[in-house]
Parts: structure tokens; C-alpha cells; sequence
């Protein structure tokens, strides 16, 4: 299994299956609209990409093999590595698996949205992915938020599920949980803690700090 990320912009053949896979993923409440999304995702502070699985084409199509395969996982922080055509010599595009959305902070990589196309799943393509980000993200404190696990929870068995295979892929908790529009969630990392002061820092350098101070205190005053 090779997981290959490819930056989507707008225009890029991905664009619109991503955005609908997006919005099929996650509940209104939780969404940040995709349009905004992809206005941030300037490769700097933050980037959408479209996953595939390479190795899927090779099988497939190549027979013998691949020839000039694409970077795996963008080789680390340059997005220029990861390229269309990349795949086998025929230049297949593989098997497209599903969407990652990263914000970066100085040395903080925020895994905001993660999502298996439906035709995908139950494969260990999210596995793969967490692997991938372990290799060529080495040195970054990798981090996520899930909802909260509360056994009162109309669907906790669904949240303790999801906070179990993140913690099978290398996660652990923060010690901390964050309230974002109304919903409460788990913060999740890979390495040494980020605090919730860096987080909301790295939330600041994304939406502004009006936005990050709506979301986290102007809500409690409202």
C-alpha cells in the first residue's frame, strides 16, 4: 500500500470530489465551509489533499511493477513533490482513497479533517495514511481533535471506536479538551504535548484572531 498526497486547489481534477466527499463526511456543526477551507489552504498555513493509493494502480495497471513513483506523503513539508502522473509508466493516476486537511504551526501539524471515500473503507487505508504522516512528518508534534467521549453520548460507541483507532495508530491524549461551536472535543497527539495555549495560537494563525476569539470566548458571553 502506497499512500500518495496530492494538493488540491481549485481548478484540480480533485476539486470537486473532495468537496463533496467533504460534506457527505462530516455534520454541518462540525464543517468549516469548504470554500473558506480552501481559501486558507495556501500551502503555507494549511493544505487540502486528495489521497491515493499508488500501489492500487501498479497492481492493476503495471503488471511489473512502477516506474518513477510519486513521493509518498508529499517527502515531508514540500507539496511540489507530490505530482500527478507520478504513478506507474503509463502515468495512472491510482486509486482514489478519500481527503486530508493539514494546518501547520511552527512545529505543530494539525490533522483538521481525515476522511476514506465510502467505497474505501474498512481497507486500513486511514492506518496507512497515520503511518505515512509517522515517516515524513518525523520531528513535529502531530495533533487532532475527536468529539469528546462521554458515555451519554447518543452515538458513544461510534466516539470510543474512533478514539481507539487513533490510539492503535500512535496517539495519545493531551489532557485537555476544546469547545468549538457548541461541540466539545478531545485533543489527540503524536509526541511531546501541545498545550491548549499553542492550539488555540495555531487556530489564531489560520482564521484570524477575531475568529479564534468568537470560537473560543465570545460564544460563552453570547
Amino acid at each position: 500500500m502506497k499512500i500518495t498526497l496530492r494538493a488540491v486547489r481549485k481548478g484540480s481534477h480533485d476539486y470537486e470530489r473532495v468537496q463533496k466527499l467533504y460534506r457527505r463526511s462530516f455534520p454541518l456543526s462540525e464543517r468549516a465551509p469548504f470554500q473558506q477551507l480552501m481559501h486558507w489552504a495556501d500551502g503555507r498555513r494549511a493544505q487540502m489533499y486528495a489521497l491515493y493509493d499508488e500501489s492500487a494502480a501498479c497492481a492493476e495497471e503495471c503488471g511489473n511493477g512502477c516506474g518513477n513513483r510519486a513521493e509518498e506523503c508529499g517527502k515531508g513539508d514540500n507539496d511540489s513533490a507530490s505530482k500527478r502522473g507520478g504513478g506507474c509508466a503509463g502515468g495512472h493516476d491510482g486509486k482514489w482513497i478519500g481527503l486530508a486537511y493539514f494546518v501547520r504551526y511552527r512545529d505543530v501539524l494539525y490533522l483538521f479533517y481525515l476522511a476514506i471515500d465510502e467505497n474505501s473503507q474498512g481497507k486500513g487505508y486511514g492506518s496507512a495514511l497515520l503511518a505515512a504522516v509517522r515517516r515524513h512528518f518525523a520531528g513535529r508534534r502531530v495533533i487532532l481533535n475527536i468529539e469528546e467521549v462521554t458515555d451519554t453520548a447518543p452515538n458513544y460507541e461510534e466516539r470510543i471506536k474512533r478514539k481507539h483507532f487513533y490510539e492503535k495508530n500512535g496517539f495519545h491524549e493531551m489532557g485537555y479538551t476544546v469547545k468549538e461551536l457548541g461541540v466539545v472535543y478531545e485533543m489527540l497527539g503524536m509526541g511531546e504535548t501541545v498545550t491548549r495555549k499553542e492550539y488555540i495560537a495555531l487556530m489564531r494563525s489560520l482564521i484570524g484572531r477575531f475568529g479564534a476569539w468568537y470560537i473560543y470566548h465570545g460564544q460563552e458571553k453570547a
